[in-house]
């Protein structure tokens, strides 16, 4: 499944408050800093660099995220709700606890991260790849997937409500306690070691 990278050239290190006071955020290396109680409303993040960042109490209002990636940052507890993502890249970030309610995906990547009990409900997810993740006690529900591909990610105790997952490959995926509705379950692909957890979700027990 081919996901376009960021498009990212020529950038400077710039100081991203004051950047977002301007209301113009691109081609900024943005490093080492905690950003704390910032509204960000009505501005495109565009060809940036954020590494080593840690977000507290930021807001978004009217943001979009194109050609960006993300190294290394904590962006926990971060409400990324009806934002849009084109061409971003999550790499080895800590997002414990986000909401990307109602967010837009386009070609975005989730690479060693830790995104437990985030929620992504009523999202749309297309040309996106999550791989050696942590998404425990997620939540999906009336999330629209499209070219979605899952690798070594931990989905225990996840929530999925009229979500398709028909013809999505989670064999290499854990689910341990997770929970789905028919909808959701109906034409995913798990391998045969997973078939008994998911056969006692729909409680079915088996005889042996």
């Amino acid at each position: 499944m081919p996901i376009k990278k960021p498009k990212i050239t020529n950038v400077t290190e710039k100081n991203f408050t004051e950047n977002i006071k301007e209301g113009i955020v691109e081609q900024g290396l943005y490093q080492n800093d905690t950003i704390h109680l910032l509204s960000c409303q009505e501005v495109d993040v565009d060809s940036c660099i954020f590494r080593h960042m840690t977000w507290e109490e930021v807001s978004f209002l009217s943001v979009e995220f194109v050609d960006v990636l993300f190294e290394d940052c904590d962006l926990s507890n971060i409400h990324f709700d009806s934002q849009r993502f084109t061409r971003v890249r999550f790499e080895n970030c800590r997002m414990v606890g986000v909401t990307f309610l109602s967010c837009s995906f386009q070609d975005v990547v989730f690479e060693n991260c830790n995104v437990s009990y985030s929620n992504f409900s009523s999202a749309k997810l297309t040309n996106v790849w999550i791989g050696h993740s942590n998404l425990e006690e997620s939540t999906w529900i009336e999330v629209g997937l499209k070219k979605v591909g899952w690798e070594s990610t931990n989905f225990n105790r996840s929530l999925w409500q009229n979500t398709s997952l028909q013809g999505m490959d989670f064999s290499q995926c854990s689910f341990d306690g997770a929970s789905f509705d028919w909808e959701s379950l109906k034409g995913m692909i798990i391998d045969e070691s997973q078939a008994s957890a998911f056969i006692g979700m729909l409680g079915v027990k088996i005889k042996t």
